[in-house]
């Protein structure tokens, strides 16, 4: 099958579930959301993760608390690798 004929048969198969609607719509927009952002960011060199972008976007704690709580989680690792009880 040409290409081009692949490409209206998924655009038919997503027209056919339009409007998107409830929970559809909700994850598409929040997939989009984080997703964008993360790769936005990624791009300016910024280091977190996915995860961690969504756990800004979605959280109601302050970058700080955060950044915070990162640094910490990176300091238990380097004692736990250095095997200095903590």
């Amino acid at each position: 099958m040409p290409l081009y004929k692949q490409i209206d048969a998924y655009k038919d198969a997503i027209d056919a579930i339009r409007p998107f609607e409830g929970e559809m719509l909700r994850q598409l927009k929040a997939y989009y959301r984080i997703g964008l952002t993360y790769t936005s960011n990624a791009l300016e060199g910024n280091s977190l993760t996915e995860v961690e972008t969504k756990v800004l976007l979605e959280d109601d704690r302050p970058f700080m608390d955060f950044i915070a709580e990162r640094v910490l989680e990176s300091e238990k690792e380097v004692m736990r690798l250095l095997h200095i009880p903590h």
